[in-house]
């Protein structure tokens, strides 16, 4: 790359044939718009190398050198390290400039990884040491207790039925205290360590919740407290339906706890759609909570319980449990408590459009493979693209929970195109199915590589295809 400073300003005349290849431009598209250059900088590193750079071209330094990332013409980022050293002049004037451009992708990759790497030994380290804390902290109690009646029921024959009865009683109530507090170390520490992976898809809320309380309805008619829920029957959200039930779970559980008889608890949900997110509310007309106590709620070295209205015993690990799948889905949690009056617990989770997006620059395919995904998928909004770039910004914009799309559209190819989404869109990345006309076997390696869901030919059974829409679209009909 060469060129000159001019105003302040850089203009560039020669491109090489390695930035020809990183950036997947010609060099007479850089001719032809001077500012191309600028304009593939990433979005996210653009203020920071265009300050470097003026910096640079004021100051008497002679060399520089930017670390950014560019998008490609097919949407491809790539990391790349931009040399830049200032040429003397007859005059001695340093107003012409030598650039060299090279592809660090796979270094700040490995970069990346180990940094990463580091990260999880250190969090697991720490994990290890919570672990160990509670453990031998936690369990003693319990332990102590069954031993302890175990003990007396076995050696002192005096006892009568109901004081054995008695015993028994306190050996199973300490066992199931126990168990919990397993079950929850253990659910936390696969969070913590990754081992528990989510996975998310698009599943309709109110089934979500009514889930949950069918199970804990006999819980809370033993108390007769009502269990009511109130949320839209088109509300769908981007989530791991089995982990997030435990949310649901540990949230009215913990509510049927601090909650006196003939009370209620009301399970809300909104959408908050300047965030692209459901705003979901647990509120119970409970004890409440002390302002200090919430402080306490979410933190696992405090491990903050109380017995609930009945005596009922809780392990102080469900909610931090329940903050970290959470934040793991990318929402937050917070409390609103009254003391005497009730509490309720407020948190997020990434909405989920049901919608699909159908991509092909032939219209009849766009129309007959629309057609036919509506007629399976009722209550579902079609977006159509004729190429990738209209697409991306639907799937930015309108998030839709499927992808349809042929292998290549305008030379570019679709594993280019969906492994570019996957890395500009960390928190929203739908299912995507390739419905083709023709697909070689290394752009088939290159799709799985990529992610991509499922691969068929053109033209494809509709029973085939009602068969791959009812196992992606998961949720819609519950």
């Amino acid at each position: 790359m060469k060129g000159k400073i001019e105003d302040n300003k850089i203009s560039i005349d020669f491109i090489s044939d390695s930035i020809e290849e990183i950036s997947e431009y010609k060099r007479y598209e850089f001719i032809i718009n001077p500012n191309l250059w600028k304009e593939i900088v990433h979005p996210d590193d653009y203020e920071n190398s265009k300050n470097l750079l003026n910096n640079f071209i004021q100051n008497k330094d002679e060399n520089i050198q930017i670390e950014y990332r560019i998008i490609s013409k097919s949407g491809a980022i790539n990391w790349v390290r931009n040399k830049i050293r200032k040429i003397e002049n007859e005059d001695g004037t340093l107003n012409n400039i030598l650039g060299i451009v090279e592809n660090i992708s796979s270094t700040i990759i490995q970069r990346d990884e180990l940094k990463k790497k580091i990260d999880e030994l250190q969090k697991l380290n720490k994990t290890k040491d919570k672990f160990i804390s509670i453990i031998s902290h936690d369990l003693k109690s319990p332990f102590t207790s069954i031993v302890g009646f175990t003990e007396l029921a076995l050696t002192d024959s005096t006892l009568s039925a109901d004081e054995m009865r008695e015993y028994m009683g306190h050996i199973k109530d300490a066992s199931m205290h126990t168990l919990d507090l397993v079950n929850s170390l253990l659910d936390w520490t696969r969070l913590q360590t990754g081992r528990l992976a989510i996975k998310p898809v698009t599943v309709n809320a109110n089934y979500l919740v009514r889930k949950t309380t069918e199970i804990l309805k006999g819980f809370a008619a033993q108390k007769g407290i009502e269990l009511i829920v109130d949320i839209d029957e088109s509300i769908f959200v981007q989530a791991d339906e089995g982990i997030l039930t435990q949310v649901f779970n540990n949230l009215v559980s913990n509510s049927l706890k601090f909650t006196p008889k003939d009370g209620a608890i009301s399970i809300l949900a909104k959408r908050l759609e300047d965030q692209q997110k459901v705003e979901f509310t647990v509120k119970d007309t409970g004890v409440g909570i002390d302002e200090e106590d919430i402080k306490k709620l979410f933190v696992v070295e405090e491990k903050f319980t109380t017995l609930g209205t009945e005596g009922e015993r809780g392990t102080g690990l469900g909610l931090s449990l329940v903050k970290e799948i959470i934040e793991k889905h990318n929402g937050k949690i917070y409390v609103k408590s009254v003391v005497g009056e009730g509490t309720e617990f407020i948190f997020t989770i990434p909405i989920s459009t049901p919608a699909i997006l159908v991509i092909d620059d032939k219209q009849t395919e766009r129309i007959i493979y629309s057609k036919l995904v509506e007629g399976f998928t009722e209550g579902i909004t079609i977006y159509t693209a004729t190429d990738f770039e209209k697409a991306k910004m639907i799937i930015k914009e309108k998030m839709p929970m499927l992808v349809i799309s042929e292998s290549k559209i305008n030379d570019v190819k679709a594993s280019e195109f969906y492994k570019s989404i996957r890395e500009t869109q960390a928190k929203y990345k739908p299912s995507y199915f390739i419905l083709t006309r023709h697909i070689s076997e290394e752009e088939k390696a290159n799709c799985r590589k990529a992610g991509i869901d499922e691969i068929q030919l053109k033209p494809i059974e509709i029973k085939l295809l009602k068969k791959i829409l009812d196992e992606l679209v998961l949720g819609i009909e519950q």
